[in-house]
């Protein structure tokens, strides 16, 4: 997937539905701007994506209340996101690590992340230093 959306936001299309009604108003709202400030759109950040649509969806997962459904598609958009090499690569990686890490860098996300995908938890710490 790619095309409007962005191959990272193709991603979070992907393994979060919860988050598509946020990504359509974000790409909304850059072609209104787009187009008032006529202009060519421009790709939606990977910031902006990992804040208002990645986030959210994520936020009940060092929580009870965190279905295990949750949880391992947090862990496939993870690895999605360790062995992705799309344009935006490089950004991609600086927003997972200082971004999306440093939000779930906490004991009781790591623990749950454990139960369902060990082998990413050691990925993790072996490449971010996270979940120590």
């Amino acid at each position: 997937m790619g095309g409007i959306i962005g191959h990272y936001g193709g991603l979070i299309w992907q393994y979060f539905p919860e988050a598509r009604d946020e990504v359509i108003e974000m790409i909304a709202r850059e072609l209104r701007c787009a187009r008032d400030d006529e202009r060519q759109p421009e790709d939606i950040p990977v910031f902006d994506y990992t804040i208002y649509a990645v986030l959210p969806v994520i936020k009940p997962l060092g929580s009870v209340v965190a279905s295990n459904d949750l949880v391992q598609r947090f862990c496939l958009f993870c690895r999605a996101i360790l062995a992705y090499s799309g344009p935006d690569a490089m950004d991609v990686d600086y927003h997972f690590r200082v971004t999306l890490l440093e939000y779930v860098d906490i004991p009781d996300v790591e623990a749950v992340v454990r139960v369902v995908d060990p082998e990413l938890v050691d990925l993790v710490r072996a490449r971010y230093g996270k979940w120590k």
